[in-house]
């Protein structure tokens, strides 16, 4: 039963390994932004935060905080590399 039982292991071990490998040299695509993980492009697309209100904006294509004179919260959103902003819903 050992006997037969070892090859099977092995396999599915050699199978794990070489997934993690080349899912770890494949990239879905390259950011150009700070707020990607290192991990981003491990075998998935990158995840994008655009959370509803996090009152900040966007300068120079990144997310900052917002002014403080600014009497509307307003939302940065960071997607398909581009920065974005706008007012919160109310």
């Amino acid at each position: 039963m050992t006997r037969n039982l070892w090859p099977v292991v092995f396999a599915v071990l050699l199978v794990a390994v070489l997934s993690v490998a080349l899912g770890t040299m494949t990239s879905t695509r390259s950011s150009q932004t700070p707020y990607f993980s290192a991990l981003s492009n491990f075998a998935v697309a990158p995840a994008e935060a655009c959370p509803a209100c996090n009152a900040k904006t966007c300068s120079q294509g990144v997310c900052v905080a917002q002014p403080p004179e600014w009497e509307e919260p307003h939302k940065c959103c960071i997607e398909l590399g581009q920065c974005r902003s706008g007012l919160c819903n109310p």
